[in-house]
């Protein structure tokens, strides 16, 4: 984060360019993924405010595929 100068807020609320890897699970805590299941499956991602789409574009495709 540090390096693409990208920040979320910490505990606080304060901007951190270093969160911890158990506060990045907790931001993720109150993202749910809906199944919708028919002919086909599609997932739609609940809950996905702007920072947590910050961390997932710097965590790379395979995570930002998993939440679009």
């Amino acid at each position: 984060m540090a390096e693409n100068g990208e920040v979320v807020p910490d505990q606080r609320g304060k901007p951190t360019e270093r969160p911890t890897a158990k506060w990045v699970f907790e931001l993720f805590l109150d993202v749910h993924l809906l199944l919708i299941v028919t002919d086909t499956i599609q997932v739609m991602a609940m809950n996905l405010v702007d920072e947590l789409q910050v961390l997932l574009e710097l965590l790379g495709p395979a995570y930002s595929e998993v939440y679009s």
